[in-house]
């Protein structure tokens, strides 16, 4: 297959066929952002186990002090249980963040709503803390009672510590995903502007402002780009962060078009709507991502 350089767009494409299998450098380019969150999770990781243990000999150090009676294992079960469950809690508020990040949420609603979740995620972490404990202490053959009869009393007590947990993983959260987001503009040194796809010895330098929409196909994403169709393996999750919201909205769970290239939105009586694209193409999208479009 010969090579040629597109004159207008500047981009690199390959005579023959218009339907390629992309890879290379942006084809996986998922790689740099998951590495970054893998390293985030696992300095999460430490981080809570090194807390749990620093906070399980400070108790043991106020017990003794106090004259009380220590009993090591139940405390490192405490504060273990605890640490665990807020790692099991982590992923949900990851994708609390992923879901109310703006634009695809405005920032007063994305307070309100993570407001709102404080609750339901500090009953989740209660829920895996006390089941944990509950399960060590049948294993030893003792009994654990939460909250000592008082179950409201305790809930209110742990929510009150949850909240400022939840408002540290979120910022957290924010800071990693922002930083995976900000790393993967231009992976593999390519101009912010163009994504590259590669097929073999080829790689398409495709302008971003050229591309039309995009689709979720298996392990790969279709790109639309100049009635072209180039297969591009990655995730359209990924794509979607690399490219960014503000140029690409998301309008069905697996697709995103580029919101320039939209030139009419009719809304349907079952909330869903249709979009005309600049070539003319005509996509069904979901209700549930109408609102991504204002």
């Amino acid at each position: 297959m010969g090579q040629r350089e597109g004159a207008e767009s500047g981009a690199i494409v390959t005579n023959g066929e218009a339907r390629l299998t992309g890879g290379g450098p942006t084809g996986t380019s998922g790689h740099d952002s998951v590495r970054i969150r893998l390293i985030a999770f696992a300095t999460f990781f430490v981080i809570t186990v090194l807390q749990a243990v620093a906070i399980s000999y400070s108790r043991i150090d106020d017990l003794r002090d106090a004259g009380q009676q220590v009993e090591g294992w139940r405390i490192a079960v405490d504060e273990g249980s605890s640490a665990l469950a807020w790692l099991i809690c982590l992923l949900v508020i990851w994708q609390l963040v992923v879901w109310l990040r703006p634009p695809r949420v405005s920032w007063f609603a994305a307070v309100i709503l993570h407001a709102m979740a404080t609750i339901p995620i500090s009953l989740l972490h209660v829920g895996l803390m006390v089941t944990l404990r509950e399960f060590a202490h049948l294993l030893s053959g003792t009994e654990y009672g939460f909250g000592d009869g008082d179950l409201m009393g305790a809930l209110i007590y742990e929510y009150r510590k949850d909240v400022m947990s939840y408002i540290f993983i979120t910022l957290f959260c924010t800071a990693v995903q922002w930083f995976a987001t900000s790393r993967t503009e231009a992976p593999g040194g390519a101009r912010p502007d163009t994504l590259e796809i590669a097929s073999g010895s080829t790689v398409h330098l495709v302008p971003v402002a050229e591309i039309e929409w995009l689709e979720s196909a298996g392990n790969y994403v279709t790109v639309h780009w100049q009635n072209r169709e180039l297969l591009h393996r990655a995730t359209l999750a990924s794509l979607a962060e690399q490219l960014g919201e503000q140029r690409f909205a998301r309008i069905h769970r697996s697709r995103i078009v580029r919101r320039d290239a939209v030139r009419k939105l009719e809304t349907l009586q079952s909330g869903d709507f249709t979009l005309t694209l600049d070539s003319g193409t005509c996509l069904r999208g979901s209700r549930r991502y109408r609102d991504g479009l204002a």
